[in-house]
């Protein structure tokens, strides 16, 4: 009977300073902090320490918050190279022979942009350039599809986009007809009138300012 009692009471004790010894850890052990923990504003001279590593500690952690804030709105910025003390100068428009239109020979283009894959011609119609004339891109205008190879189309194709406003040189245009293949045999230029013939023997033309389409009979 003794002996029982005398378990009864370390069993108690030990789950008494069992306790005890986790109320004290958890007393004792930093909280996690936020930016949202009240601080008051000279916590700094608090007479509690626990006050002054609190509030110290919320500091750095709104200091790293705007940190990674900052680098998160800068990764979502475009990607613009600068150097320091350097201004973007207009550039004049590349001269020469290859300038003017031309035709581009099929293997010429067989690495180029994925508009020109399935090519049945391709022909530079010149050069263009940005909004703030700082970078120039030939112009290719490409005729691909028909034989059994979807609709007849034409495109203008830039070699090097290198500023989204360049986009507004890019167009397709789908030929109303099912003539085959067409070949381009001319380009008069930029919005200008190109003529073509097709694998099944039809001639035409294309105005590309004003998008229109003439087959001659």
């Amino acid at each position: 009977m003794i002996v029982q009692q005398k378990r009864t009471w370390l069993l108690a004790l030990s789950t008494l300073a069992l306790t005890a010894i986790i109320v004290c850890i958890w007393y004792i052990q930093p909280h996690k902090v936020t930016a949202d923990t009240p601080c008051p504003s000279d916590w700094a001279q608090s007479s509690s320490r626990e006050v002054r590593d609190r509030c110290a500690e919320q500091k750095q952690l709104v200091s790293v918050q705007h940190d990674q804030q900052e680098l998160v709105e800068k990764a979502r910025q475009p990607y613009v190279q600068r150097w320091p003390g350097f201004t973007p100068q207009k550039l004049q428009k590349p001269t020469g022979t290859d300038v003017s239109p031309h035709e581009i020979p099929l293997q010429n283009v067989a690495g180029g942009p994925a508009a020109m894959r399935y090519a049945t011609s391709v022909w530079q119609i010149d050069y263009v350039t940005n909004r703030d004339q700082t970078a120039w891109s030939p112009l290719d205008i490409v005729a691909s599809g028909g034989e059994g190879n979807g609709q007849v189309t034409l495109q203008t194709v830039l070699l090097n986009r290198f500023t989204s406003d360049m986009s507004q040189y890019e167009h397709l245009w789908t030929c109303p007809q099912d003539i085959g293949a067409i070949t381009i045999t001319s380009v008069a230029g930029l919005n200008g009138v190109l003529t073509f013939k097709s694998s099944s023997g039809q001639h035409g033309s294309f105005n590309m300012a004003l998008e229109k389409w003439d087959f001659i009979p």
